[in-house]
């Protein structure tokens, strides 16, 4: 009887028409493009979630996160006042390319005297949407320079 059982996602609320069968509803809710969106600000405790409209709304709104529409673009983060302050810098861009939105996180932060740097770009979409994208990523400065290819 229960293989004959279907339900409505989980994610309705967030515009997810399907109705599903029993078993294949977990499945389906873990990749769902309707899936709401917790806000990834760091060090704050937001408690934002929703669609991507409203996850790029908030982030750019709320938080400041810039907004870049394009495909290849240079970026600098400026951390100059890492080693006066002792602390950390964390930055969000939003960068729309396709009409898909992916964030660029970028921090750095000291483990005793050495800079860290650390950067990672993802899509605000299911797998299946990161599969069909790349992308280069390079992170240098004085003298040196990272290369990182990926899926995002």
């Amino acid at each position: 009887m229960a293989e004959s059982l279907e339900l409505h996602c989980k994610n309705e609320e967030f515009g997810c028409p399907e109705i599903i069968p029993y078993h294949t509803k977990l499945m389906h809710e873990d990749s769902c493009n309707f899936r709401p969106y917790n806000c990834p600000w760091y060090g704050c405790p937001c408690s934002a979630l929703g669609d991507i409209p409203l996850f790029v709304s908030h982030l750019t709104n709320y938080h400041k996160a810039v907004m870049l529409y394009g495909c290849k673009f240079k970026l600098e983060f400026l951390i100059e006042d890492l080693y006066k302050y002792q602390s950390y810098k964390w930055d969000v861009t939003i960068i729309n390319c396709f009409d898909k939105h992916c964030c660029l996180h970028a921090e750095t932060f000291l483990i005793g005297s050495t800079p860290i740097y650390m950067a990672f770009l993802s899509l605000i979409g299911n797998q299946v949407e990161a599969d069909n994208y790349s992308y280069n990523l390079e992170i240098g400065g004085n003298g040196w320079k990272l290369t990182f290819e990926a899926i995002p």
